[in-house]
């Protein structure tokens, strides 16, 4: 026998071991995967035998009950309990099964997954007129059998009924009970779900309502009036099913939750084509607000439950994919979560308050997404086919100035700077400095026509395409899911684009009675095209310099050579990059390799004592390579230059260990018991190596070994978190609820006297429509109270922040020698105290449904502190550092969430609507031993931003609060001035004097805004009629700001302002213009650019119709015409439309992106794509 062995590299043990581990960890899912394969091709038909002769009918109910994983649910009433039955087969699947021994029986089945409803066929009165059934034929999910039932003719019809019923689906619902209300006379549909039912003299005279009734389905009532022909569409009782939703470690009847749990329609995820699961979250759950602040294909998206709630730690949400907690890393650029394929998902549930959240201890304080991919189910193999092909175009645009009307302003511009100067806005230009002299073009402004329109020139449309094919079956013994998908997304800024090949397999096997096995490997290949887009002025950015350039400036040289403003040019208007050069020259690519698999068993102990135990690892392999060429002039410097490359790899080893002990009962009939134990071990290492060269003697070939490696890193982080967790749920006759949680986790995040912390919760519940005092009226249901108290913790810090860090450093050694040493110095203070952020929550609910469920709402009312803040504060100057990281400071979101779902009409034409608002406000409460507040600056910015002080929200943003401009001469000499520089003047903005002294000076900067919106909501409406359907998707937040800092670095600066609203600027006393707007000035003075200012915080609130979808579904015969269960097209526009005050491209733009301190700044982000797409959905 061979043996295969892995190589051990000296000095490499470490990693031989990771790599031993996946290496092994690869063998056992192959080995998984062949062998459950075979099994699964045996057919995923049912094998069952059995020999019963003469044997009551529960007992053979029960007896293919121990044989398969199927339960049957029924009434006893209408279960024949004395009839006994006589049934011979052998390796007979589940429908021949059920076919022999309901042959005689009058009841209808029907099968929901591994669940078998029964239902009594209902024998007629000898009045009524029953039309003999059909014999069914077989279905995926839905068998019905039943014998031709011969009643006697009745001996007079006054009225002949007829209609028929469909599930959710539209298919047609045969076994469906059909009955006169207040009365005897009823029927059941057939084969093809239509029935016809005579009514006879006596119920006839009477105003006729017929109930529609089929176990696990809500009950349908409709007044007939005049019609003949009565349809039905039956909806799922959820409650009657008790409708199960995923929780942390488990999963929970939904009607027992006492917590705060949201689950997300998953046919709101299919509609949208978007890159990553986060991004289809937007406007749908209460208390999560998600904003896209990045457009780029691949990127990221910030999310928050209910408010943000860390200064020094991080804000997004724990994502946990088929049990495996990963993070989402917010970035610009990439998003981890862009590597899972969203069409591959089968439920997403959000924990938002502590008593859910808590049993995630450490990593729970910001909220949990729970994210499960979809199974193989029992029953025939399905094969599906999901496509869609669209284009995609910026969505908004910023309005330019044409060539004539910017010929105009540069021209005021530099007349105003040289007239601020003591000279005549008449005087030539031999008369004037070079910089303030007027290009000889825009002495004639009216031939320049409109110019180029840079925007144009580097926005493209891009396609997008999704394909994925997916195979899913099992039968008793084995359910697998098999996909494979290809994903390309190409950016609407030219050379820019995602691309994703991915692939899943989810396997569940039960090795016997009482043992179950699985796996879920979902390996993807993703890569992306990057370029430097955004948060750049002038120089080293697309977008800001396609905005800064002028449009009397063309792309090209008449000899086709990329005009350039970095050296001496005819156009004299400063240093700025030719971004359709940039975009073609520069080569950027980041690839990532990402495999999440997971290996369980679960053992059902006893009944109702279940233990599971797991194993999972997520590896990420990630590269990126980048070639700057030397005649690319860029970043402010012309060509030719020195080009430059670097080279960068990553790799992430993850692995989980969970085993979790769990215990249901039922005692005396009223009392549940759901008892849960666990403990977790996780370990994560990350290295990382980087390289960079110059000094290429040829562009032909970019590799960084022919050029001069001029820098390099290597680095090592490691971290690692071991847990115990516990959880009781309690329900006493099924309307008195009790939940607790303890977890208590040791991470290596902290300092040795505070590595561990434990995170407890409560919650309770009390199903008020349970009570007898409830059970007569009609016009509430399913009321119920909910109040939780727990804490959760936030260890979203650095791996080493407790620990006293070496920096190194080079310095000259020896007197006179020159010569460089490198050296190492302490970088950072020890604090052995450091530890947990602590989350506090409070949250009070309810839940209720009125007019039969038609309308459903949830309400909460939440008040969430955290406390230990992490904080740098300032230590004395003894200790040789200035500032260390400390547990200080407590920050309070509090606020009130509303949904309400509603049942419109739900006739042959439907209509739902969803909707949530969410309100949240957030306060710092404490802030270091002084209280002192933090003042923060933006990037891209030379002065400071934001502040952070107590009473304030987090992160407002820091200026001065503009008032108008100066009108003229007596206005600035009768009011406070910029003090210093070239002081105020008529045309500058005037400030407002905060402090009183008469003149502008910082003591005058002052809260201007923030970025905390009053409320954001959401509102879905689904329409159908027949098989056309239209989903539209909207929402929106109210009172939010954004600091636009293109606004200031684009315009004020130089002159090079070009954005349209510069139309409404003061050009004298006599013509104001909008009296906010300062004068054109090339050399601005008062302030008008080194300040931020209100006039730079605009509104951004926004209602955006996100996603618009129109299905039509082939008719089933037709489906079956062409081989197919099921066949769709739809239509489908994303961001369709946006209604909004703000100037920029995008109001949910953040240049920092998830950043609290220095949040809401707009500096030529990457703008949103508005897709069109038409896609196919075949099932086979």
């Amino acid at each position: 026998m061979k043996n295969h062995y892995l190589p051990c590299p000296a000095g490499r043990k470490r990693l031989y071991l990771a790599a031993k581990i996946l290496f092994a960890m690869t063998r056992i899912m192959l080995v998984l995967i062949v062998t459950l394969s075979h099994v699964a091709a045996d057919g995923f038909s049912q094998k069952i035998s059995l020999n019963a002769r003469n044997v009551p009918l529960s007992s053979v109910l029960k007896t293919i009950e121990k044989q398969t994983s199927y339960l049957f649910l029924y009434d006893k009433l209408d279960l024949p309990g004395t009839q006994k039955v006589t049934v011979q087969i052998k390796n007979a699947d589940i429908e021949q099964t059920l076919g022999a021994v309901f042959r005689d029986v009058p009841v209808s089945y029907k099968i929901f997954n591994q669940n078998i409803v029964l239902k009594k066929v209902v024998r007629k009165q000898p009045q009524e007129s029953v039309q003999p059934m059909k014999t069914p034929e077989i279905k995926p999910s839905v068998i019905f059998n039943q014998p031709a039932i011969e009643e006697p003719a009745p001996k007079s019809i006054d009225r002949l009924l007829r209609g028929k019923v469909t599930d959710e689906s539209g298919n047609a619902f045969p076994g469906v009970s059909i009955l006169v209300k207040n009365s005897q006379t009823g029927t059941t549909t057939d084969a093809d779900g239509t029935f016809r039912l005579n009514v006879p003299d006596a119920l006839a005279e009477a105003e006729l309502t017929l109930i529609a009734s089929f176990v696990g389905y809500q009950s349908q009532e409709i007044a007939v009036g005049n019609r003949q022909e009565i349809n039905f569409n039956m909806s799922v009782d959820t409650k009657s099913l008790n409708d199960v939703v995923v929780i942390g470690y488990g999963t929970q009847a939904k009607s027992s939750i006492t917590g705060s749990v949201a689950s997300l329609p998953i046919k709101s995820i299919a509609n949208q084509p978007v890159t990553s699961l986060d991004q289809a979250l937007g406007g749908q759950i209460a208390g999560v607000n998600v904003a896209q602040t990045k457009g780029a294909p691949g990127g990221g998206v910030s999310v928050r439950v209910r408010g943000t709630g860390s200064i020094g730690a991080g804000n997004e949400p724990l994502y946990v994919i088929d049990g495996f907690p990963v993070s989402a890393d917010f970035n610009s650029s990439f998003n981890a979560l862009s590597t899972i394929n969203p069409s591959d998902i089968e439920s997403i549930e959000i924990l938002k308050d502590a008593s859910a959240a808590a049993i995630y201890g450490s990593r729970g304080s910001n909220g949990v997404v729970l994210v499960t991919t979809k199974r193989g189910k029992s029953g025939k193999s399905t094969v599906t086919l999901d496509a869609y092909f669209g284009v995609q175009e910026v969505a908004a645009k910023i309005d330019m100035l044409d060539a004539r009307e910017y010929a105009i302003f540069n021209t005021e511009a530099r007349n105003n700077a040289w007239v601020d100067r003591g000279g005549n806005a008449s005087d030539p230009n031999s008369a004037r400095p070079a910089n303030l002299q007027i290009p000889e073009m825009f002495q004639n402004p009216q031939s320049l026509g409109k110019g180029t329109d840079w925007q144009d020139e580097v926005f493209v449309t891009a396609p997008i395409q999704n394909y994925q094919l997916s195979v899913s079956g099992g039968n008793d013994k084995t359910q697998l899911f098999l996909s494979g998908a290809y994903f390309r997304q190409d950016g609407i800024v030219m050379n820019t684009g995602f691309d994703r090949y991915s692939a899943r397999i989810n396997v569940d096997h039960k090795v016997s009675k009482h043992v179950k096995i699985g796996m879920n490997l979902s390996p993807s290949f993703s890569s992306n095209k990057l370029l430097p887009v955004e948060d750049q002025v002038f120089t080293g950015g697309i977008l800001g310099s396609a905005l800064s350039l002028p449009p009397t400036v063309p792309v090209y040289n008449p000899d086709g050579s990329y005009t350039t403003l970095l050296g001496p040019s005819p156009f004299n208007l400063g240093v700025i990059d030719n971004p359709v050069a940039i975009a073609n020259k520069i080569k950027d690519k980041k690839s990532f390799f990402r495999t999440l698999g997971n290996v369980y068993a679960e053992i059902d102990i006893i009944e109702g004592l279940k233990f599971r135990t797991s194993f999972g690892l997520d590896y990420a392999d990630s590269r990126q390579a980048a070639y700057y060429p030397s005649d690319l002039g860029w970043n402010g410097v012309p060509a030719p230059v020195q080009a430059r490359a670097t080279a960068a790899t990553a790799r992430d080893v993850n692995w989980l260990n969970e085993n979790i002990l769990s215990y249901k009962k039922t005692f005396g009939g009223k009392h549940e018991l759901d008892l849960l134990a666990g403990f977790t071990s996780q370990k994560n290492k990350s290295e990382y190596n980087s390289l960079a060269a110059t000094n290429f003697p040829t562009d032909l070939v970019p590799t960084l070994n022919a050029g001069q490696v001029t820098s390099g890193g290597t680095g090592i982080s490691e971290w690692s978190l071991l847990s115990y967790l516990g959880r009781v749920n309690y329900t006493l006759s099924g309307k008195y609820l009790l939940s607790a949680t303890v977890r208590r986790d040791g991470s290596s995040r902290f300092g040795s006297k505070n590595k561990w912390g434990t995170f407890p919760s409560a919650s309770v519940g009390w199903f008020l429509s349970e009570e007898n005092f409830m059970k007569g009226q009609q016009v509430v249901t399913d009321l119920k109270l909910r109040a939780s108290y727990g804490l959760a913790g936030n260890n979203t810090i650095g791996n080493y922040n407790h620990i006293g860090l070496l920096t190194n450093r080079r310095y000259s050694f020896g007197a006179g020698t020159g010569s460089v040493v490198y050296g190492l110095y302490p970088g950072s203070i020890t604090n052995e105290q450091l530890g947990w952020e602590m989350m506090h929550q409070m949250d009070i609910g309810i839940d209720f449904g009125l007019l039969r469920n038609r309308l459903t709402f949830t309400i909460d009312y939440y008040n969430k502190n955290t406390t230990d803040l992490l904080l740098n504060v300032p230590v004395p100057g003894s200790t040789g550092y200035e500032t260390a990281l400390q547990n200080i400071g407590k920050l309070n979101n509090r606020g009130w969430e509303f949904s309400v779902n509603s049942k419109n009409f739900t006739g042959a034409f439907k209509w739902s609507t969803s909707f949530n608002i969410s309100f949240n406000k957030n306060e710092v409460k404490r802030l270091g031993p002084s209280g002192n507040a933090i003042i923060s600056k933006s990037p891209s910015f030379s002065p400071n931003t934001h502040i952070t002080r107590i009473g304030s929200p987090l992160g407002s943003f820091w200026g001065y609060e503009a008032i108008g401009v100066y009108q003229n001469a007596e206005d600035v000499k009768n009011n406070p001035v910029v003090q210093g520089g070239a002081g105020s003047r008529p045309g500058d903005l005037k400030f407002r004097d905060i402090d009183g002294d008469g003149v502008i000076t910082p003591s005058d900067v002052t809260i201007i805004g923030d970025n905390n919106p009053d409320f954001f909501y959401g509102i879905t409406n689904n329409f159908s009629y027949g098989p056309l359907s239209l989903s539209i998707l909207a929402d929106g937040v109210q009172g939010i700001q954004l600091l636009n800092g293109s606004r200031r670095n684009i315009g004020l600066v130089n002159g090079s302002y070009s954005r349209a609203d510069v139309l409404g600027r003061w050009q004298s006393p006599e013509n104001p213009g909008d009296g906010r707007t300062p004068r054109a000035n090339v050399s601005p003075t008062g302030g008008n650019v080194s300040y931020v200012s209100s006039l730079l915080v605009e509104d951004a609130s926004f209602f955006r119709i996100r996603n618009v979808n129109l299905r039509y579904a082939l008719p089933e015969k037709a489906s079956k015409a062409i081989f197919m269960r099921q066949a769709s097209v739809s239509l489908s526009v994303q961001n369709a439309l946006t209604f909004t005050k703000y100037m920029g491209y995008n109001p949910e733009q953040s240049l920092n992106g998830s950043s609290s301190l220095t949040p809401g700044v707009d500096f030529n982000g990457y703008p949103l794509a508005r897709t069109y797409t038409l896609g196919v959905n075949l099932t086979f």
